[in-house]
């Protein structure tokens, strides 16, 4: 596993301070083995082909980023897939790339991302990964939506090309990519195999719930502390809005959520006091407004004074049985 510890340094976390925390913590959770074995067992390929922990290989970024030529029509810049595994599939002895996006927010030029991604590692491979007669290994491209919100943008490069002929929408290479959504993955938390993916999972599932939320943190993990990375995707997805800092190895996160619910509790009250107000103001305003219809004063002048519109007297008027002059 040394590998691994040396891939998780290059990602940030102990290398130097993290150009975003939730950077380093997402690809430090899910360039785990475990993590990414179930993520893509569940959430790539739906169950229909199980991703051993041992099957996969996290490969360095660096290792496949371009290098600017004078020749090349690609880029040499840092941008690259977060995460980069191999995926040996033992049953016919290949190899298959998994390129995995993390997205904390939807992003409408992602399929153009995603593309220019596989072309520089395709460029790459045909440098340094090439079998004598030049091919490349295939790459699946997938994106895993952290917001609770699902991403409801297209998948294809192009978009919707279903108004063009069938004989043109054949010959357009529409890249696709594939959307994972960790609100689906959640529904599936108790089939994980991977005890740690499974603990957040089920924290996103129940959050929703105080009471559900408050044992799946607990019994999430020993005694409801988490590791940095793990914290840090909680904290994005449930909104908890703590205070994590970069040194921290371990979380509490049930300190954690009971601060977040008396915030919240002293949010809602804070609502309902000023929806309160608001009602009463409106009351008020309506009282008078019937007061003075009653003592048949024209409707401009109600205007005047009390700074309704007509609509809203118009309203009381009819309520109460009231005529407009």
């Amino acid at each position: 596993m040394e590998k691994k510890t040396d891939m998780l340094a290059a990602n940030g976390r102990r290398k130097g301070k993290p150009r975003r925390p939730l950077d380093a913590a997402s690809k430090m959770f899910f360039g785990r083995y475990d993590v990414a074995g179930d993520l893509f067992t569940y959430g790539l390929f739906r169950g229909k082909y199980v991703v051993r922990p041992e099957y996969l290989t996290l490969l360095d970024p660096s290792h496949y980023r371009t290098i600017q030529k004078e020749d090349s029509v690609l880029s040499s810049d840092n941008s690259f897939n977060d995460l980069m595994f191999k995926l040996h599939i033992p049953e016919i002895d290949k190899d298959i790339g998994l390129a995995l996006e993390l997205q904390s927010r939807e992003a409408p030029d992602m399929a153009s991302r995603v593309m220019s991604y596989e072309a520089r590692f395709a460029e790459e491979g045909r440098q340094k990964f090439s079998s004598g007669t030049g091919t490349v290994m295939p790459v699946i491209s997938s994106v895993l939506n952290l917001d609770t919100s699902p991403w409801s943008g297209s998948p294809y490069l192009y978009g919707d090309i279903s108004s063009l002929p069938d004989f043109i929408q054949k010959l357009v290479n529409n890249y696709k990519f594939s959307i994972m959504n960790i609100t689906d993955l959640a529904k599936k938390a108790d089939i994980m195999t991977c005890s740690n993916l499974r603990a957040v999972l089920n924290c996103v599932r129940y959050r929703n719930n105080t009471a559900m939320l408050r044992a799946a943190l607990k019994n999430g993990m020993p005694n409801g502390i988490y590791p940095w990375d793990a914290a840090v995707l909680l904290n994005l997805c449930l909104g908890m809005k703590m205070i994590i800092q970069d040194d921290e190895e371990e979380i509490d996160m049930c300190r954690g959520i009971e601060k977040w619910v008396e915030s919240a509790t002293r949010k809602a009250m804070k609502e309902g006091k000023k929806e309160g107000i608001k009602e009463g103001k409106k009351e008020l305003l309506q009282s008078i407004i019937i007061k003075m219809l009653s003592q048949a004063r024209p409707v401009a002048d109600i205007i005047a004074i009390t700074g309704a519109n007509r609509t809203m007297i118009r309203s009381v008027a009819e309520q109460n049985n009231l005529a407009l002059l």
